[in-house]
């Protein structure tokens, strides 16, 4: 589609094209109620859409000045550890180019501190500004969470997310604002500011801001007796509790949390009435298709948020995180650096997660997803995609093209006109995408699901393997092919033992000389074995090389 020959849209027609496209894309409702009347069926999840209403099209100047008595911005920048107690912030002040706050002042006084987890390692870091003054608000936010983004090459995935967002039913989206940064004169380039999510976002999206709200750490839906527990519990600690979930909104207890865990987890309850009675069909639905559509793989145990609202025992999942989403991996720096593990493509990267795949199990469930992704296919289609990706690159373009971004953009090239062609490049795979995860997702339904290998058991003069049944969505026949290796890459010459079209998953191998070995199993259909076949969630690292389906195992 070659978005950027032209390199720019000018700024007019890009605000005229933002106000059609959101025009199209919108469809009004009226915010849920705060309360939902109990033992009621739950309800459709409702966006507040006016909320997005404060978004400004194109780029806003933010300008940030440190003061004394604080960190210094070096000292911020030097944070690289999001896990110690020592939390570096800057005493700042804050504004805008013609903005007053609502104390009549131009400018307001915040603390500045970095943010993210493994994004601190780049060069370029994200930041979280907070107003002093708690009544203190910059277009209805109190706190500003400017991402960097320093792994997304189009710098627009966050933005082209929840933009799209606002236009889907039975889901939220986030406010987001493109911004220019700089911190004591000194231009630091584009920015992604995302609304934070906290009992404020609760209100002002028309949610309930005394409901539960909880952000996915390590969180697959399992019990977690050890961390997950109600604060009236002996045991209970906050610490290890944020380990799986971090708490955002009500903390008083955990009761919903725990019995609906509980429900999911119990085998004798059937996995419709755990969803009828636990969540909104249609949110959970929507969720996952989008996630699906999008290869917003990093979604399994993270990167999004249960809510809940008072009155009500029903869970719903909102959006969190989309830098990840619109195929991140097949950008051409990290296809050239990574390659992605089989289970990662269609509903198999989900697998591990205990409500989706007891949900998956019925295939009448996987009918509805299917149905789901089709819908879904109709809203991120090619050209409306298109057509927003010219928007936004339209006004971020000159940005990211000059310094400091340019310099830092995740490129394999390194001559900046060929950083340029790059980047343009990539703005024009993007509208592709979802059709190309439709087709993904359809062609992997016949794959057998991944499974985890078991630890090898010694004993007797001979090793004993054992790994996870395996599973076919479709009730397809499927079998095991075993193999023993002494080097992770089992090359032909580096097999030592094998057993091929195994009905099961435990085999009693041979006895081996004490040395390290490896294992893998691999799963096939028996219907097109050579393209309906899978690998174990299992993985073996050595330096930066990666062995997928692989575990390594010694003998004494």
């Amino acid at each position: 589609m070659a978005i950027m020959k032209s390199r720019i849209i000018t700024t007019t027609v890009a605000v005229l094209a933002m106000s059609m496209l959101a025009g199209c894309l919108r469809t009004e409702t009226d915010p849920s109620p705060s309360h939902i009347n109990p033992n009621a069926p739950i309800v459709p999840l409702e966006d507040d859409r006016e909320v997005y209403d404060n978004e400004v099209p194109g780029v806003l100047n933010l300008y940030v000045e440190v003061l004394p008595g604080g960190a210094t911005i070096e000292e911020v920048d030097d944070d690289t550890d999001w896990t110690d107690d020592s939390i570096p912030e800057a005493n700042v002040r804050v504004s805008e180019d013609g903005y007053t706050f609502g104390n009549g002042s131009t400018s307001s006084d915040a603390k500045l501190r970095q943010r993210g987890h493994s994004a601190r390692s780049a060069a370029q870091k994200s930041y979280r500004i907070r107003f002093d003054d708690e009544s203190t608000e910059w277009r209805d936010l109190n706190t500003l969470e400017l991402n960097k983004h320093p792994y997304d090459l189009s710098r627009m995935r966050q933005k082209l997310s929840f933009t799209y967002f606002q236009s889907i039913s039975d889901f939220t989206s986030l406010i987001t604002q493109f911004i220019h940064l700089y911190i004591d004169g000194t231009d630091y380039g584009l920015y992604t500011l995302i609304e934070r999510c906290n009992e404020e976002f609760l209100q002002r999206h028309g949610l309930d801001e005394e409901g539960h709200l909880y952000k996915a750490e390590d969180f697959a839906f399992y019990r977690y007796p050890d961390n997950i527990m109600d604060p009236s519990d002996p045991n209970y600690s906050l610490e290890k509790f944020e380990e799986v979930l971090e708490i955002r909104g009500y903390d008083g207890n955990h009761e919903k949390l725990i019995n609906m865990l509980d429900e999911v987890n119990d085998e004798e309850i059937d996995i419709n009435t755990v969803i009828e009675d636990n969540f909104q069909r249609d949110n959970y639905l929507t969720w996952f298709a989008i996630n699906i559509l999008l290869q917003n793989y990093d979604t399994n145990s993270q990167n999004f948020y249960l809510y809940s609202p008072t009155n009500s025992d029903g869970w719903y999942f909102l959006p969190w995180d989309y830098d990840g989403a619109w195929d991140f991996y097949g950008q051409a720096q990290e296809a050239a650096a990574n390659t992605r593990p089989r289970w990662t493509q269609g509903v198999s990267n989900w697998w591990n997660v205990v409500l989706h795949k007891r949900f998956l199990k019925d295939p009448d469930n996987v009918q509805a997803l299917s149905d789901k992704v089709a819908e879904l296919l109709n809203v991120f289609t090619d050209v409306e995609t298109t057509q927003l990706v010219e928007i936004l690159s339209g006004w971020i373009f000159d940005i990211v093209t000059a310094e400091p971004d340019i310099t830092d953009l995740p490129t394999i090239a390194d001559d900046i006109d060929d950083k340029i062609d790059e980047y343009v490049d990539e703005l024009d795979r993007l509208p592709g995408i979802p059709a190309e995860s439709y087709d993904i997702y359809a062609d992997t339904l016949d794959r057998p699901m991944p499974v985890w290998l078991g630890d090898p058991i010694q004993g007797d003069g001979v090793i004993a393997f054992n790994w996870d049944e395996s599973y076919d969505l479709q009730g397809d026949a499927f079998t095991y092919d075993f193999q023993v290796s002494t080097d992770p890459s089992f090359a032909d010459a580096d097999i030592i033992y094998e057993s091929l079209d195994r009905e099961s998953n435990e085999i009693e191998g041979a006895s081996l000389d004490s040395g390290t070995y490896y294992f893998r199993v691999i799963i096939r259909g028996v219907d097109d074995p050579d393209n309906n076949w899978q690998i174990a969630f299992d993985q073996y690292e050595a330096g930066d090389n990666y062995y997928y389906g692989v575990k390594q195992f010694v003998v004494e």
